[in-house]
């Protein structure tokens, strides 16, 4: 049988796709930028700090 991969795809205010991993490395980025905690980066958005860690994580593994 044949695996088959869904996935969901957001786009931006410029119309490109963002995934997990460009999610992340702009999350990042910004809140360090905007010398940010994950803590306060997750309050601000609504999910948990371990969310955020969680694809802050990806971006370095990759």
């Amino acid at each position: 049988m044949e695996k088959r991969y869904s996935y969901i795809i957001n786009y931006n205010k410029w119309g490109k796709p963002m995934n997990q991993f460009t999610t992340g490395k702009f999350i990042s980025r910004k809140s360090k930028e905007k010398n940010l905690t994950q803590k306060q980066v997750a309050e601000k958005i609504g999910v948990s700090n371990k969310t955020i860690l969680k694809w802050e994580t990806k971006v370095s593994q990759s």
